[in-house]
């Protein structure tokens, strides 16, 4: 497969926080618009721009790449192949469907970047709850247990100084038995506490 992002001349751990950035910034135009730019329920794939091995694929063939990346490890791909995913669907459906955000989610655990993940699952989450269209059972019940697991683990860490949660989770969706934490504990730590304070105040947790 040829690779979706320009890396350059950057260290692996550079491309990683570019595609962070980026996916922060393409967040921040998504989220915003509420549960009317989700899909709830399964949507035929659509085709993209993008060409891997040398043929254009649709949404279901990039985000299976994306999960192929996130499984060796390539999260700044990974990351990249799911924002891609997600441009191509609302561009041509105005929806996203809610199977790649949770792709996207789990991608943003294994790079360790927890308080990006806990806005996504949650303000996703929320919108789900809220919405008068149809939804998906499964896709609920994911989206509150990934929620639950959250809120658990986000506490653990900020108020008890365990990070075994934090280990747990990213560990079980990376999908690889080599995974290893990308972020120090002090860097995790000062990651989530802003976000600590904020269930604090929305949940009274």
């Amino acid at each position: 497969m040829v690779s979706i992002i320009r890396r350059g001349k950057f260290s692996v751990k550079d491309n990683v926080k570019q595609q962070v950035a980026y996916a922060s910034l393409m967040l921040g135009l998504w989220l915003p618009k509420g549960e009317s730019v989700w899909s709830y329920v399964y949507e035929e794939p659509v085709m993209t721009d993008l060409k891997l091995n040398n043929r254009y694929v649709d949404t279901k063939e990039l985000s299976d790449y994306a999960i192929q990346c996130k499984r060796n490890g390539d999260y700044a791909e990974a990351i990249g192949a799911y924002l891609r995913t997600m441009n191509a669907c609302i561009n041509k459906t105005h929806h996203i469907p809610v199977a790649h955000i949770r792709g996207l989610f789990k991608v943003l655990l294994c790079v360790n970047e927890f308080a990006l993940a806990f806005q996504i699952i949650s303000t996703v989450y929320a919108d789900m709850l809220n919405t008068a269209r149809a939804v998906d059972p499964q896709e609920k019940m994911l989206f509150q247990q990934y929620f639950s697991q959250m809120i658990q683990m986000i506490v653990a860490v900020v108020d008890d100084n365990n990070y075994a949660w934090a280990e747990a989770i990213a560990k079980n969706y990376a999908g690889s038995p080599s995974y290893a934490m990308q972020k120090s504990n002090s860097e995790i730590k000062e990651n989530l506490n802003p976000i600590r304070a904020n269930i604090k105040q929305i949940y009274g947790i």
